[in-house]
């Protein structure tokens, strides 16, 4: 995109500007890679003793050009991070209150650069060449909307041209030794709870912003793509005694449910702002029918990409559309028959019918995303 182009000061801002967001505590650290003094993570480095040379520096794996030996557990962001949640939780329990609260603990990763600490990745070294490939189909990108090949064709934009299959590999073994790595954390996370006698009563849930593409279709991380691999990601709740332990749900649920979930099990009404439904219904079951026909996603241009690029996507459990809107392309997939949505059927005249039917709904679920429900209705006019 034209803006990844721009010296970096012009697009990477040191500070991020706080709404009105409700928490009493707050510490900001976003990338590892933001070096300023307002990053609390590499204020805790230098409260270490550590020197700017030992902090989030990468080094070359020698395994792949792709991936790198992160900085170890030790003077990690992840452990930074949850570090930092355990302080709160412990000191909590010492002054005794009964007061509720509520913490959010916002590890970076898994995210590239792919630089999971070096013995992590390790592990995986030894069945690299087991792992499974991208999905990937030669001459996929000729039927898809036009910028995806471009973009892949360009090299740049996290394109994996060029890349040989070890490369591919190392990658996603790297991504997953980040994951392990932030298990590890979760785990410190869920002893303090423990010790400090406040588990049975706190309501655990764990899930991500995005995922990664890990090679999809000739790319990696996320983007203008919405593709499964980069929208679907982990939602796991624990609250003991009051959640059925180890029930896996297949219903579609939207992030958006997040909020109105919460608020349902601290015995709070869901704020009239927002559009998504409280999961607990369907958490304690049992439900009759689906909990939710289809579920919507959107890129609106967020990076800011130049020219703009405005995308909706809709998902029902067998299908999925992606509309590029301003233009006449899409992408159109049998989920059942293509999980890996390498055979796009958007111009496939066999699927009129199902294109026609799923824009429909897309077009329903945007005009409910964009209508402001505030302030509520309560007259005629």
């Amino acid at each position: 995109p034209e803006w990844f182009n721009h010296p970096k000061k012009d697009w990477d801002r040191p500070f991020e500007q706080r709404v009105d967001d409700g928490y009493t505590y707050f510490e900001w650290s976003h990338s590892p890679g933001h070096r300023t003094p307002n990053n609390a993570y590499f204020q805790w480095l230098h409260q270490k003793g550590m020197k700017p040379e030992q902090w989030a520096e990468n080094r070359p794996s020698g395994h792949s050009d792709h991936v790198y030996h992160g900085p170890d557990s030790e003077r990690h962001q992840a452990r930074f991070c949850v570090d930092k949640a355990i302080e709160f939780i412990e000191l909590h329990a010492a002054f005794g209150t009964a007061e509720p609260w509520v913490f959010s603990v916002n590890p970076f990763d898994p995210h590239p650069s792919y630089n999971p600490p070096r013995d992590y990745l390790e592990r995986y070294l030894p069945m690299v060449d087991e792992i499974p490939l991208p999905a990937w189909e030669e001459g996929e990108l000729d039927r898809k909307p036009a910028y995806q090949k471009e973009r892949y064709e360009s090299g740049k934009a996290h394109s994996t041209l060029g890349w040989s299959d070890r490369d591919k590999r190392l990658v996603k073994a790297a991504y997953w030794a980040m994951c392990d790595h932030l298990d590890a954390q979760v785990g410190r996370l869920l002893e303090a709870l423990e010790r400090s006698g406040q588990r049975e009563n706190t309501l655990v849930i764990f899930t991500s912003d995005h995922g990664d593409l890990l090679g999809d279709h000739g790319k990696t991380v996320k983007g203008p793509y919405l593709y499964e691999g980069a929208l679907r990601v982990p939602l796991v709740l624990h609250f003991p005694g009051v959640l059925p332990a180890g029930r896996r749900i297949s219903d579609l649920v939207e992030l958006t449910d997040l909020a109105p979930t919460l608020l349902d099990y601290c015995g709070l009404p869901k704020d009239p702002s927002m559009q998504g439904r409280s999961l607990r219904p369907l958490i304690e079951g049992p439900h009759d029918g689906p909990w939710r026909e289809d579920v919507y996603a959107e890129y609106y241009n967020s990076n800011p990409d130049h020219p703009p690029l405005w995308r909706g996507r809709v998902r029902t459990r067998a299908h999925k559309l992606v509309a590029v809107h301003g233009s006449d392309e899409g992408e159109l997939y049998d989920l059942g028959a293509d999980p890996g949505e390498c055979r796009n059927l958007w111009d496939d005249p066999a699927h009129r019918d199902l294109k026609e039917r799923l824009c429909r709904r897309l077009a329903a679920r945007q005009v409910h995303a964009a209508a402001d429900p505030l302030p509520p209705r309560v007259g005629v006019f």
